[in-house]
């Protein structure tokens, strides 16, 4: 199988391991993944509700995800903390909404 089709079917079980655990508002894939290139593994920012607590949630979807046997980074945030332009970890979070790919919306 090409690198490029099991990074294709990789992204399509994780983004469905992501939905069943976490039920996010969104998903953007980033990085090299995204920009069609192989990629050694697959970067995605998981938006989840205010209400729902992070560190649990990253550590049930890795957990879960584990599974899936795609080597993949999470970064796990709400949607207030990425309206903070003005916190590091907004610039962070700013320049992977304009330049990854939404690949799941609520």
């Amino acid at each position: 199988m090409a690198c490029k089709e099991l990074n294709q079917q990789g992204l399509q079980m994780l983004t469905r391991e992501i939905v069943e655990t976490a039920h996010p508002l969104k998903i953007v894939l980033f990085g090299k993944a995204d920009k069609g290139r192989w990629a050694n593994d697959v970067d995605l920012l998981v938006v989840v509700p205010e209400e729902v607590p992070l560190r649990q949630t990253a550590f049930m979807l890795r957990e879960r995800m584990r599974r899936t046997a795609v080597p993949f980074k999470l970064i796990i945030t709400t949607p207030n903390d990425l309206e903070e332009p003005k916190r590091p970890l907004g610039l962070i979070y700013r320049h992977i909404i304009e330049s990854g790919r939404v690949i799941y919306a609520a």
